[in-house]
């Protein structure tokens, strides 16, 4: 009996289930173009990627011959609080510019010369320069003063001449390129006043004189001591 056993056949069935996977075709053929498509797009992403990083690491250096524009701020920097510096590239080492900018003590001008440990303008860098601050006329402010005729102390507005000021700049900084024609830089160092501080400045109110808190009210307010100073610069 159980050889004779045959298979049954149900009609249809085949038909059914070829029709099923007919019906399948086109939703695989979705499925392995969107595979393909995002596989694609994946390839296409890295390989712009690895042309980009290869074209950053291509890019031509900052070399001899290079003038540079820039825009520097800071506490006792050589273009005072804000200012444009205009520098040329002697060789790939060193650069030497001149500065102009606006303090607290008037306009700053300034020439100086670094020279960088890397080539291209890189890395650390050490600063020489001489700045001028040229001062200023009537300059109005409040003081603790003395009255010479009454020996009384008081706060008073009083008038100043801010005589111009000679400082000679030492400095260490680092240099960051952030494009292939750019860079930005951070700076630090000691300004060194060429004059005493009481020849910085001329008291212009008659009959009183400056306490001692006001003296070194004026140390602090005259150009020199600490450098703290932030740039960047443009290749042309």
């Amino acid at each position: 009996m159980l050889g004779n056993t045959s298979r049954s056949f149900i009609p249809g069935a085949h038909s059914a289930t070829h029709h099923k996977f007919s019906n399948m075709m086109p939703a695989l053929s979705i499925l392995r173009v969107s595979i393909v498509a995002f596989s694609f797009c994946i390839g296409a992403l890295l390989t712009s990627s690895s042309v980009q990083a290869q074209e950053r690491l291509a890019a031509p250096p900052l070399g001899a011959g290079k003038t540079f524009v820039g825009l520097e701020s800071g506490l006792n920097s050589k273009v005072g609080l804000i200012g444009l510096r205009l520098q040329t590239a002697p060789n790939n080492r060193a650069v030497v510019g001149l500065g102009a900018g606006l303090g607290t003590w008037g306009i700053k001008l300034g020439f100086y010369g670094r020279y960088y440990f890397k080539e291209s303008f890189r890395g650390s860098y050490l600063h020489l320069g001489y700045s001028l601050a040229t001062g200023r006329r009537n300059f109005e402010t409040e003081l603790e003063i003395e009255d010479t005729d009454l020996g009384s102390i008081e706060n008073r507005m009083v008038l100043l001449d801010l005589n111009p000021v000679g400082l000679i700049d030492l400095g260490y900084g680092y240099s960051a390129r952030i494009t292939p024609n750019s860079r930005l830089y951070f700076q630090t160092g000691i300004a060194f006043r060429t004059a005493r501080v009481v020849d910085t400045y001329d008291l212009r109110t008659d009959g009183v004189r400056l306490t001692g808190t006001s003296e070194t009210v004026m140390q602090i307010l005259s150009p020199g001591g600490l450098i703290l100073a932030i740039g960047i610069d443009f290749g042309l």
